[in-house]
């Protein structure tokens, strides 16, 4: 009779150790279940921080873009303001020319009518 106690209590004392066991294994499962989501959750993160930074580089890009587009019109207006005085110079040199193309016309005419 003892040695049956003996063994039933060996054969309880096992089979605690065997679900132990078990419940260690599904522990161990489940923490690799949990590391796994978590390494897709840090993968998320920085694919989203890789798509801002990448964001980020593309509208940089395209404020250079737009910048050169904004100097590029103001050096047209800027060759459109000097050719239009240049315009004005010239005529001005034009009219100044006349004048004394004028004067000396009507002095010519006066020292033929005076001869």
């Amino acid at each position: 009779r003892e040695q049956q106690r003996a063994e039933a209590g060996h054969q309880r004392a096992g089979a605690a150790e065997d679900r132990a066991n078990r419940e260690e294994q599904r522990a161990n499962a489940e923490e690799l279940r949990a590391n796994a989501e978590e390494q897709r959750a840090n993968a998320a993160i920085a694919s989203v921080a890789e798509e801002k930074e990448t964001r980020r580089g593309i509208e940089g890009r395209l404020a250079d873009i737009e910048r050169a587009k904004l100097e590029v019109e103001l050096a047209k207006l800027e060759v459109e303001g000097a050719k239009r005085e240049a315009e004005e110079q010239l005529r001005g040199a034009e009219l100044k020319l006349a004048a004394l193309e004028r004067a000396a016309g009507s002095d010519a005419a006066s020292a033929a009518a005076a001869a």
